[in-house]
């Protein structure tokens, strides 16, 4: 429809961090079901897009708290990570 040219950017309703915020609203989900969703439901990838172009800045953002986790470090989302959207 469009050509690589002609598209700069995705619509913002487009953008994974969107998409993740009007699946899980503010219940809590887990990185597994996230990347389910990302990889079957969505144009992006589990690695790297959910983690550096949603979760990462999102938390970041204070959009989104980590729950639950075995996590050592802020940025990292190992199995079990759960996680809800603060608004």
């Amino acid at each position: 429809m469009f050509g690589p040219a002609e598209l700069k950017r995705l619509p913002d309703q487009e953008t994974l961090p969107v998409l993740l915020r009007d699946q899980y609203r503010t219940r809590a989900f887990d990185v597994q079901e996230a990347e389910r969703f990302t990889l079957l439901q969505t144009r992006f990838l589990d690695k790297p897009h959910l983690r550096q172009w949603a979760i990462r800045p999102l938390e970041k953002a204070g959009e989104l708290e980590v729950v639950e986790s075995s996590r050592r470090r802020a940025s990292d989302y190992p199995a079990g990570t759960r996680m809800r959207f603060t608004r």
